[in-house]
This record gives structure tokens, sequence and C-alpha cells, in this order.
């Protein structure tokens, strides 16, 4: 059962009666050197996949970590990293940093723990859809099933131009978070998306998939998607540096936990 069964009912706010936002839950926040807001999230289990598109639906529990409340933007990336191209479809200061492959994700995350002594990283793939859900189970979007995407999120749409908006242009989730789908692509963790239908019936506690591939995998969708969905993964080869250019949507954010990564389960 969802930790989060007590959330309030959606109200529909600002958009319309047909794209209710979620309420914000009050959870605790830190703001890091780069300006950048995280917010705790508490322990919980919630129901990880799709029916039909991610199968079989696991049961997955996470332990608390602090997730950003948006995705690294130009202006923060050019805090550490210095020479970046940024991509014709992100170039403002603001826009989610873009044409970033997970290895310079990761170098990233590695810098900034150096400079703040905290063990920054990016998300397992449970971690983000924990929170990306913001305590909503089994839904397609971060607010719910409803079809408002063009109200919500910044997606591939008809008629609207194929490029990143600042960060936090759109309404948070539950969790206070933003653009948990759309706007950039965010790298994650694991190398492996397949699950594994034998542990359908028993909870995985911290499941992360590091089985050694080429792909790697990235979660919510972008600018460039007509329906970024919180169940979808997208599989890439990580094309490296010269070729940043074919991830011109491809960005990430960055979480904070104590947990080691060999402690964690594994699929």
């Amino acid at each position: 059962m969802n930790n989060f069964s007590f959330l309030p009912v959606l109200l529909a706010v600002g958009c319309s009666v047909n794209t209710p936002i979620p309420n914000v839950i009050d959870l605790p926040k830190l703001t890091n050197s780069l300006g950048q807001t995280l917010i705790q999230l508490p322990a919980g289990e919630f129901r990880m996949g799709h029916p039909e598109h991610r199968k079989p639906v696991l049961k997955v529990r996470v332990s608390s970590f602090w997730i950003a409340s948006t995705e690294v933007t130009n202006r923060q990336y050019d805090m550490l990293v210095k020479g970046h191209k940024r991509p014709a479809e992100s170039l403002g200061d603001d826009d989610p940093v873009t044409g970033i492959t997970r290895d310079q994700a990761e170098e990233f995350a590695r810098l900034l723990a150096e400079k703040e002594g905290k063990p920054y990283r990016l998300p397992t793939d449970a971690e983000w859809e924990y929170a990306a859900r913001g305590g909503l189970e089994q839904k397609d979007f971060p607010w719910g099933d409803n079809t408002g995407v063009d109200r919500l999120c910044n997606s591939g749409i008809s008629g609207k131009p194929l490029k990143a908006v600042p960060v936090g242009s759109f309404p948070p989730n539950a969790f206070g978070l933003y653009d948990m789908v759309g706007n950039a692509s965010e790298w994650i963790l694991d190398t492996d998306f397949e699950f594994i239908a034998s542990n359908r019936d028993k909870p995985l506690q911290d499941p992360i998939s590091t089985v050694d591939t080429v792909e790697r995998l990235r979660r919510g969708g972008s600018f460039s998607d007509w329906y970024p969905f919180v169940w979808r993964v997208k599989a890439d080869n990580d094309y490296g540096d010269e070729n940043s250019e074919l991830l011109f949507d491809a960005g990430f954010r960055l979480v904070i936990s104590d947990l080691h990564q060999e402690s964690r389960g594994k699929r």
C-alpha cells in the first residue's frame, strides 16, 4: 500500500477543471552551493511499472533520500564545468543543461560531492519513479491520468516549439518536484530496464540494476516527446562527448542519500 494514501483530494487549480494539480506536501528542504533546492522524500512503498507497457508491476520500497526540485540548469552546470556547448534547443541560463552524456552527469555529481562533502549521485530507476509519481499510484503523469499535458509539462504537443523552457515553468507534483516529465529527459543510475517476473510477489528494497551493458537509461521524457509518461524508459547508447549533439534533450537531476550503492538490492 502506498505510504501516501493520506494525500488530500486533488484540486482543480489554475489551468482548468480538466487538469487538476496536486497539493504540495510540506517536506524538509535544503539549499546547496548551486542555489538548488533539495527536498527530503520519506521512505515509502509504491507499485512501479505499468501493467501493459512496463510489466510486471512490482512492489518497491525506497529509503528516504534527498532529490533536487529541478533539473540542473545551464547556469549551474557552468559553475563547475566550463566550456559546455549548449544545444540550440536549450540555450537559456535557466534552461536545463542538455547535450549531456551519462558520464558527464556522473562527473558533475562527483565534482559537487567533492565541493560540498555530500554524496551526490544520479537517482536510481526506483527512486526516480517514486519521486515522479509524488504519491499517486499507477497514474500516467505526476498529476494523474488526465490529458492536459500541454498545460502541465513541456512536451512536444502540436503547436509548441520543440525546445526547453526555464526549469520550474510548470506546476510541481505533490512532492514539490518540477519537470519530472517533460523539459529535459534525465539520466539514472540503472543500466538495465527489464523487470524480473519472479520478483512480482515480493517487495524489493532499494532495487538497482547494474548489468554491464552499453545501453544507458533516461526517464521522464523531454520537450521532444509527445507524451512523457512516468512509466516510460528510454534506452540509449552513451554516445560520448564527441557525439553529445545526439543527446540534445538529455539532462539530469541529482540526489543525496546516505545509502551506499553496494548495499542496495539487485534486480
